[in-house]
């Protein structure tokens, strides 16, 4: 009897799906404080986020399907207390509409996304 309840165990055991890189990074709070929308085609958008001081933050600016390349949309670290702020320039040619902007910021093993709309007028 002993012999059948511990093969059944393991059994058991080889059945069970074993966690491969399941160590998820723990979640970081990531929310816009300002979000300058609308912006007309050639004007100056702006986004400021509030996160954890010291953060590496990018930011993800998409046009109709197409990732924004505009100066100023690179990776920025936050300040002492937690916040972070781009500027870029809108192209004249962006086809008006809203498109996502999406911030994600990381510190150590923490990291966290917050996206918001950013409303392109003629």
């Amino acid at each position: 009897m002993r012999h059948i309840v511990a093969s059944s165990a393991l059994i058991a055991a080889m059945l069970l799906p074993v966690p491969v890189g399941s160590a998820t990074a723990a979640s970081m709070s990531v929310r816009f404080t300002a979000l300058r929308t609308p912006v007309a085609r050639g004007g100056t958008a702006a986004a400021t986020v509030h996160t954890a001081p010291d953060a590496l933050c990018s930011i993800r600016v998409v046009y109709d399907g197409v990732r924004s390349q505009a100066a100023g949309l690179g990776s920025r670290y936050a300040n002492a207390n937690g916040n972070v702020s781009w500027s870029w320039k809108v192209p004249q040619a962006t086809p008006t509409g809203s498109w996502p902007v999406a911030v994600t910021c990381q510190s150590g093993s923490r990291s966290g996304q917050a996206t918001r709309s950013l409303s392109v007028t003629p």
